[in-house]
């Protein structure tokens, strides 16, 4: 170990530090210097070639040298070389040929081939393709891929070797360099003071002209198509007895390219989960082939709307079992021509019967004109849609009929209540007594609060001290169905109505301020004040204009409020006792009317003035709207 050291130390006195730290490590010897920071790549992948990134690796390396006659490719380049911003996406074009010896030909004769070198200066990489030709009988395309070329001598191809007239051997191979495009020849000359003035001659490719002497047409139109679709070709062969066969176009001759169109059915109801589907048939006349294709809307349509297609264009053989057998080609009379169609016709498509139904105007006009019959539409009477009527089940009596609805319909666990909306929180209020109950629930008083947003009622008793009831919830927040079994509606809640609730029976006696506020406002029809005097006019309009309805109010005129004033009492003892119009009716006045007179054009008082209210029957103006 010692003999290392000293081994070692001799060495690093005539080696740099840099050189020092290629070599390997000698025998249980580590050197105390440890590299810091990020390891040095020193291997690059470009078009798909590893290549070295320094020059000075390149001499570390040993390369095989190459000569005119070497196929060996040499693993490894040089690298890049220090890019300068002008060369970064440039490309040198150069025009080349090489020479090629192909089988077939007499000694001496050689193959021209042309291609395109490009030489791409920000690496120094070149790639090389020949363009393809029409029956060049070669495999032709990019001959080398892009890569850094190595010359014999083991430096890198560069520019410089690039000159109009010499060759440049890329992997054993010579390319006669013969032009170059207007940007090259700028470059070379602004940059390396090459002139490429003159342009180099390609030699006559002995081996295309042979190819040539092979086709059939003139000289100057070779290679422009291929042999079979060469004009001259077909006119050559039919001046020498060749002609075309024609035969098969008759129909085509005679009918051009008119069709005749059917509508067909596939009854496939004898399946499982079969159906009736239609199709669209198609003949067409020049060559007797048939195509049949689903009509959109059908079962059989693509759910974009689209065709689908139970057979393409081709011969229906009359006979399916024909068609299968091997051996010789059916004749022409194994297949279906267009006299053998008809309406009626059952048509063996396959293992499918299809049934002919009907046929398009120019159809039968065609038909017409050749002297033949189809027959008359065939119609499928539409199947009978069975409809199964849902029968609710009567209420348990469990519960409010939501609860029973719900043993049959819904599921068992409702979800959450759902979220209020803009105005849903609309609730009209009554106070109200029972008159279906005893002795004991006379004087029992009620509070029925009706919800527009979703049509239902609750019934709540207020407590009162001693009067023998717990009050609370009387009746749980539900929907109500009236006499004729409809849903209960807020027109049909008034003062002075009768309200059935299940087996209860309420009298409304008052309703609070909003609630009148809000039915005035919506125009309901009694709480509507012209609506009201409609009624009343017909029966007082002679009084009102000889003045005896006013001597009725004044007559019954409270001390309290004035003269011209009459309370609701009045109103109701002259509407009843002269007119006989009060009661619940939908022709009569009630007491939700009487409430509405009463607070006739904002009136907030105990009275009215009934001299206004007499001069809105004779006169209606727009005062109390």
């Amino acid at each position: 170990k010692k003999y290392y050291k000293h081994i070692f130390y001799y060495m690093s006195q005539s080696l740099g530090s840099t050189e020092l730290n290629i070599l390997p490590n000698l025998p249980g010897f580590r050197p105390r210097q440890t590299q810091v920071g990020p390891k040095k790549a020193y291997f690059e992948v470009l078009e798909g070639q590893r290549c070295l990134r320094d020059d000075t690796s390149l001499t570390n390396n040993t390369l095989a040298a190459l000569d005119a006659e070497c196929t060996t490719i040499i693993i490894g380049s040089p690298g890049k070389k220090k890019l300068s911003h002008k060369d970064i996406g440039k490309v040198l074009t150069f025009s080349a040929y090489f020479e090629e010896k192909p089988d077939g030909l007499s000694a001496g004769s050689r193959q021209i081939r042309k291609c395109n070198i490009f030489y791409y200066l920000e690496d120094d990489t070149i790639k090389i393709v020949e363009k393809p030709q029409l029956n060049s009988g070669v495999t032709q395309g990019t001959l080398v891929r892009r890569n850094a070329v190595i010359k014999s001598d083991g430096s890198q191809l560069t520019a410089f070797d690039f000159q109009i007239g010499e060759p440049v051997i890329v992997y054993g191979r010579p390319y006669t360099l013969t032009d170059c495009d207007s940007a090259t020849r700028t470059y070379m000359r602004d940059n390396y003071g090459y002139y490429f003035d003159t342009e180099v001659e390609v030699p006559e490719d002995q081996y295309q002209k042979y190819r040539k002497s092979l086709q059939a047409g003139e000289e100057d139109t070779w290679g422009k198509f291929h042999s079979k679709k060469n004009d001259n070709k077909t006119f050559n062969e039919a001046r020498l007895g060749s002609l075309a066969d024609n035969s098969g176009r008759e129909g085509f001759m005679k009918f051009a390219n008119a069709t005749l169109n059917f509508r067909c059915m596939w009854d496939n109801t004898h399946n499982l989960y079969g159906d009736v589907l239609y199709f669209s048939l198609m003949y067409y006349l020049s060559d007797d082939t048939i195509e049949i294709m689903s009509i959109p809307g059908s079962t059989v349509s693509t759910t974009d709307g689209g065709k689908v297609k139970l057979l393409k264009r081709s011969k229906l053989p009359r006979n399916f079992e024909l068609s299968m057998t091997l051996g010789e080609k059916p004749p022409s009379s194994a297949f279906f021509k267009w006299m053998d169609i008809y309406i009626g016709l059952e048509l063996q498509v396959f293992g499918r019967k299809l049934l002919i139904c009907d046929a398009d105007r120019r159809t039968r006009e065609f038909y017409q004109n050749n002297g033949e019959a189809l027959g008359e539409p065939i119609y499928q009477p539409e199947p009978e849609i069975m409809v199964h009527k849902r029968e609710i089940p009567p209420p348990t009596g469990f519960g409010s009929e939501e609860d029973s609805l719900r043993s049959v319909s819904g599921s068992l666990m409702p979800g959450p209540v759902p979220a209020k909306k803009l105005g849903e929180n609309k609730m009209l209020s009554f106070f109200a007594s029972l008159l279906s109950g005893g002795i004991d629930d006379v004087d029992r008083r009620f509070v029925i609060t009706y919800y527009v947003t979703d049509n239902t009622l609750k019934v709540i008793e207020p407590p009162v001290r001693n009067s023998g009831f717990t009050g609370g919830v009387f009746l749980s927040r539900r929907e109500v169905k009236n006499e004729k079994g409809d849903v209960l509606r807020y027109p049909e809640l008034y003062i002075g109505c009768k309200l059935k609730l299940l087996k209860h029976v309420f009298l409304l006696l008052d309703a609070n301020d909003s609630t009148l506020k809000w039915m005035e406002d919506n125009k309901l029809s009694r709480s509507n004040y012209y609506a009201i005097l409609d009624k009343i006019r017909p029966l007082a309009l002679t009084d009102a204009k000889n003045g005896e309805m006013v001597k009725l109010f004044r007559a019954q005129e409270s001390p309290k409020g004035g003269p011209g004033q009459a309370t609701i009492a009045a109103l109701r003892t002259v509407l009843n006792d002269t007119y006989r119009i009060i009661g619940d009716q939908e022709d009569d006045v009630s007491e939700h009317e009487l409430r509405t007179i009463l607070r006739g054009a904002g009136n907030k008082k105990d009275t009215f003035n009934y001299v206004k209210f007499v001069e809105q029957i004779v006169n209606p103006t727009d005062e109390f709207k």
